[in-house]
């Protein structure tokens, strides 16, 4: 049965007129007389009765007027707040984060948000590009590292990613088997995502107390391709454990150092302050603030 025949139903049973409801709905009358009969015939019983110009409800009628009507009203109004809310969203919101952190962890939960008439325009980036389009005014929301001046920009955790020291099975084998200590790995050709090392040290510091002082043999702005250096065999790296985990399954990639509690990188959503006034933006920030762990399971 159709919200709309009911609509009919009531708006005839208010008026008493066909023809006054069809003008107070903005329908034609043979829709509403449409309407109408569709409901009589699958309640198998008259619902109102001609007289003169207009009509009269009989008792059934009148039943289902008193048990729908409050409903139906709470019903409509629902509906007409949710549709305030959708045209209140609807538009384009700027999202930024490194490509491996888009597509594994984050495509998930923003895809979820396209039925709702939001548009996603999503850029992947090192970091150095995310933070200049945050200072531009091009991004509304982005995926960083580090709480990314906190006085300018809302930040929050929304998750924390394990690190972990990772090489090809006959990299450990040839140069690493033996040990498994830290203070050896230290000394070993890496891998990195940046000259800075930003990743290779944290994990140093909290092991070592120390940084890695050599100069990285490749770097390249995107863990995905760190990875695949790594699975050839061409020396270790330091990745985030969702990256791995496949990897993993499939015995590509071994675990250097197997520590219980491996060191955290947390990932922070940021959004400019300035920004916190567009009810679209803050919609799908509490949303991916408030999804993200649900959605990201590996």
């Amino acid at each position: 049965m159709q919200l709309e025949y009911l609509r009919s139903f009531l708006e005839v049973y208010r008026t008493s007129s066909l023809t006054q409801a069809s003008r107070n709905l903005n329908l034609t009358q043979p829709a509403i007389s449409n309407h109408i009969k569709s409901l009589e015939s699958a309640i198998g019983k008259p619902l109102f009765q001609r007289v003169g110009r207009g009509v009269i409800p009989t008792p059934v009628a009148d039943e289902i007027a008193h048990s729908i009507s409050s409903p139906l009203e709470s019903l409509e109004k629902t509906i007409g707040s949710l549709k305030k809310h959708n045209r209140d969203i609807e538009g384009t919101v700027y999202i930024a984060g490194t490509g491996e952190f888009i597509q594994f962890a984050a495509t998930k939960i923003v895809s979820d948000l396209l039925p709702l008439d939001i548009r996603l325009r999503i850029r992947p980036g090192y970091r150095e590009c995310i933070i200049e389009g945050l200072e531009k005014g091009e991004i509304d929301l982005a995926f960083l590292s580090d709480p990314f001046k906190p006085d300018i920009y809302d930040h929050k955790i929304i998750t924390t990613e394990s690190l972990i020291a990772v090489s090809s099975p006959e990299w450990a084998k040839k140069h690493f088997e033996s040990c498994h200590k830290a203070e050896t790995l230290i000394d070993k050709p890496v891998i990195a995502y940046d000259e800075e090392l930003y990743l290779v040290n944290k994990f140093f510091k909290e092991l070592l107390n120390k940084n890695y002082e050599k100069s990285p043999i490749v770097t390249v702005h995107d863990l995905r391709i760190v990875m695949e250096f790594v699975l050839k065999g061409h020396g270790f790296s330091v990745l985030p454990d969702y990256l791995c985990h496949k990897a993993f399954l499939k015995k590509k990639l071994v675990q250097l150092i197997d520590r219980e509690n491996n060191p955290k990188n947390n990932i922070y959503l940021v959004c400019p302050k300035s920004k916190l006034r567009d009810s679209r933006i803050v919609f799908v920030k509490n949303y991916i603030e408030k999804n993200f762990e649900k959605y990201s399971k590996f």
